[in-house]
């Protein structure tokens, strides 16, 4: 999992790290990653660059290629492809997307680099998967602990494929200072292949 798993580092136009998040590799020969939106879209609203940091620490260049960012199912999700335009180096593979609903009560896995701390894995279980009646499945919740840096991570399955993207948690307070709640939600499988296979 967490081979599979990158960090998302934002940097300002002078190249001193502003924040982070968490991504998935979805295509190694081409070099494409999937994250949350709300990570990438630094990289376009406040002229800030992107770096791809890998297991290894190899840090390189990405660029944000396309983005869907919006908290109603109909119109989209918090998510973005990113790119450094070549091959991921060796030994890092691509992740497999479920395009099923994770169902209630499945184990799930959370990888990504919350806060101060690269490459975690924490484990919980789906809690909800169909949250607001009437819409199409689109969020998935877990009491998997997912904090700040989590976001634009995988959720795993027990196979080890990709059934959710962080989104964002359940927290009271402001950034870095809040309380957690006990909740983090991602976009569901169906949502993250309804987007890759538009986009990718």
């Amino acid at each position: 999992m967490q081979l599979k798993t990158v960090k998302i580092n934002v940097l300002s136009s002078g190249g001193k790290p502003v924040g982070h998040g968490s991504g998935v590799i979805v295509n190694a020969k081409r070099g494409l990653f999937l994250t949350a939106a709300h990570v990438g879209l630094d990289d376009r609203t406040r002229n800030q660059s992107l770096k791809v940091e890998f297991y290894n620490g190899e840090k390189i260049t990405a660029w944000l290629v396309v983005y869907e960012y919006t908290v109603d199912p109909k119109n989209g999700a918090d998510l973005a492809l990113l790119s450094i335009g070549q091959p991921v180096p060796k030994g890092y593979p691509e992740a497999v997307i479920n395009c099923d609903i994770a169902p209630l009560g499945s184990d799930l896995w959370v990888s990504g680099s919350p806060a101060t701390m690269n490459w975690t894995i924490t484990r919980g279980t789906v809690i909800a998967n169909r949250p607001r009646t009437g819409f199409e499945p689109y969020w998935i919740a877990t009491d998997a602990a997912t904090w700040y840096g989590n976001s634009g991570g995988p959720m795993f399955n027990s196979k080890g494929e990709v059934v959710g993207i962080v989104s964002h948690i359940l927290a009271t307070g402001r950034a870095w200072s809040s309380s957690w709640d006990g909740y983090g939600y991602g976009a569901s499988g169906p949502s993250v292949c309804k987007f890759l296979d538009t986009w990718m």
